[in-house]
């Protein structure tokens, strides 16, 4: 790679200037010769200067693409992220890197950098997703910097870290407002409502419930209604999980009128699958629990997919092994799969429990192998969640299996 000197030096002679023509009247000959054969470093006025004189771009003397170039290069980028080519950036970028001004197609490129280094697991990624976000603050691309905060807290969310994620995002809120920065609306909406779910995750239900009702009355009044129905899920579970029943009731009322509003079909299911979950998880009602998922069932079919099956299959065979029917709960509940974007530990804890049921539908079916392989998934994904009823239902599991054994 050739040096900046060289690089002077070779635009000079192609433009036929001497030393004297390039150095003009704000650099002497003897200063100029230096900084050719690389032994004195020009300072940015200097090379400002030099620059104008040969009529290029700075970018040129350093050896970096204009630019045009640099936008060439985030798309090509881009698009090779999009499809998942990670080892094909990271080759590409790993020595294409250095010494670039701070602009903003170079923060985007080190921010695909350093995603594509998480998605390969490499040890530096959060580096390069550090020097991305502080170009974006230097400057001033504030949603730029805010979306690059959330992807962070996202992966930290995915590897169950709920308080360094909260940690970032408050952390660069504070830097926000430090900043006097406005974010636009539906990245600042974004932002808060993952706020609003870590706050659920790590067991701050007064906050979540505070900035929740300070961002629903945010939407309502500037007539914004996007994420609101997750925001409505999310405080219905916890109150549902707090045993908080009129909490609940209240935001399933207005989950319901939400989804009659929007003629969400998937909104609207959601009311008949918690309040299954409720009488299956909480009142032991197995009979009305049937009722609710099957009414799930059929607002969720009106739309095409399968996406509902999940959810029926779970809480169906819940209901059906509290009901004594194991054979029936078995034929339910192992055609859950997992789901990779459940990350919350609510959503996680739920999961992990529906294991628990197979573990023990199988003990109570005398077939004690398949019972313990379920039992040990469901630990193995709980031991590092909080605690919540759903895991004491695995921990107890396992007393349930022992004691069988000894029987």
């Amino acid at each position: 790679m050739t040096s900046l000197g060289d690089r002077i030096k070779t635009i000079r002679k192609k433009q036929h200037l001497t030393l004297e023509d390039l150095a003009g009247d704000k650099l002497s000959k003897g200063m100029l010769s230096l900084i050719e054969n690389n032994k004195a470093k020009p300072s940015i006025e200097s090379l400002e200067y030099i620059a104008s004189q040969l009529n290029v771009e700075m970018n040129e003397l350093l050896g970096q693409p204009n630019g045009q170039a640099l936008r060439h290069l985030l798309h090509d980028v881009q698009a090779q992220f999009d499809a998942g080519k990670f080892e094909d950036i990271t080759a590409q970028l790993e020595n294409n890197l250095s010494n670039y001004p701070p602009l903003y197609e170079y923060g985007q490129l080190l921010k695909l950098y350093g995603l594509s280094l998480y998605h390969l697991h490499a040890d530096e990624w959060q580096v390069k997703i550090n020097e991305a976000d502080n170009i974006f603050l230097e400057l001033g691309l504030y949603n730029d910097s805010a979306q690059l905060t959330i992807q962070n807290a996202d992966i930290y969310t995915s590897q169950r870290d709920y308080s360094g994620a909260y940690t970032l995002l408050s952390k660069k809120n504070d830097m926000l407002n430090k900043y006097n920065a406005h974010l636009d609306t539906l990245i600042q909406l974004t932002f808060t409502t993952r706020e609003i779910l870590l706050l659920f995750a790590l067991n701050e239900y007064d906050k979540a419930i505070h900035l929740l009702e300070e961002t629903l009355n945010y939407s309502r009044t500037n007539s914004l209604f996007y994420k609101i129905d997750g925001l409505y899920r999310m405080a219905c579970f916890y109150a549902m999980m707090s045993g908080n029943k009129k909490d609940m009731n209240y935001y399933l009322q207005k989950l319901d009128l939400y989804g009659e509003f929007t003629d969400d079909v998937e909104v609207t299911a959601f009311v008949p699958l918690i309040q299954s979950h409720y009488y299956n998880k909480y009142k032991k009602d197995y009979q009305k629990a049937l009722t609710y998922i099957e009414e799930f069932k059929d607002i969720a079919t009106r739309e095409p997919g399968d996406g509902w099956k999940n959810y029926y299959v779970m809480e169906k065979g819940k209901a059906l092994f509290g009901l004594g029917d194991y054979n029936q709960a078995i034929h339910h509940l192992t055609q859950f799969k997992e789901v990779p974007e459940w990350v919350h530990p609510f959503d996680l804890s739920i999961m992990y429990e529906t294991y628990a049921y197979m573990a023990r539908s199988y003990v109570y079916n005398d077939q004690i192998e398949a019972a313990v392989h379920y039992l040990e998934k469901a630990k193995k994904g709980i031991w590092n969640l909080p605690n919540t009823p759903y895991k004491s239902f695995i921990m107890h599991t396992d007393d349930i299996i022992n004691e069988y054994r000894t029987l």
